[in-house]
C-alpha cells in the first residue's frame, strides 16, 4: 500500500529578496524602541501618578468628612454633659 500524493500543478514561488538589516539599522532601530520604551514609560508613570493622586485625594475627603462628623458629635456629647453637669451644680448650691 504505497500511497503517493502528486505534486501540485502550480507552486508558490518566492518573487521579492528579503535581505537581513544591516548592524547600523538594527542598532537604530534598537535605540528607537528605547525611546519609544521611554516615552511610553514616562506617559504611563505620569497617568498612575495622576489616577493615585485623585485617588489619594478623594479617600482624604471621605476621612475629613467622616472625622468632621465624629467631632462635632464628640463636641455636641461634651459640651451636653458640661451643661448638665453645670446645671446640676448650680441646683445644688441653690437649694
Amino acid at each position: 500500500m504505497s500511497s503517493t500524493k502528486a505534486t501540485p500543478r502550480f507552486l508558490p514561488t518566492l518573487t521579492e529578496v528579503v535581505h537581513p538589516a544591516s548592524p547600523v539599522v538594527a542598532r537604530a532601530s534598537a535605540e528607537d524602541r528605547a525611546q519609544l520604551v521611554e516615552r511610553v514609560t514616562q506617559r504611563a508613570v505620569a497617568a498612575v501618578q495622576e489616577q493615585l493622586q485623585a485617588t489619594l485625594q478623594s479617600l482624604l475627603d471621605e476621612h475629613v468628612q467622616i472625622l468632621a462628623q465624629r467631632l462635632q458629635a464628640e463636641t455636641e456629647r461634651v459640651v451636653r454633659l458640661a451643661v448638665s453637669q453645670a446645671l446640676s451644680e448650680e441646683n445644688a448650691s441653690g437649694s
